[in-house]
């Protein structure tokens, strides 16, 4: 993939904050979290004995991790999809 090809994937105003309008952005790393909130509900919930429980923490993480916000201005603190 050339250059000019990855420019086009992301549009210039999708990289600069709605609300400040600063190009100060980072992406979140939502995988991460949800892997790590997975790694640790899984291990507890086996030591514990409470695998069903576990099951439902990490159906809750998915779904946050889902619908939680992939954009972070670090400016002025303001989040988007």
């Amino acid at each position: 993939m050339s250059e000019e090809e990855d420019q086009e994937l992301v549009e210039p105003e999708e990289l600069l904050c709605k609300a400040c309008g600063s190009a100060e952005i980072q992406r979140r790393p939502r995988l991460g979290y949800f892997l790590v909130i997975a790694a640790v509900a899984i291990g507890v919930g086996f030591l514990g004995d409470h695998t069903e429980t576990a099951f439902f923490i990490v159906a809750a993480a998915a779904i946050f991790s889902m619908i939680s916000d992939r954009w972070l201005c670090t400016e002025c603190g303001s989040s988007w999809k």
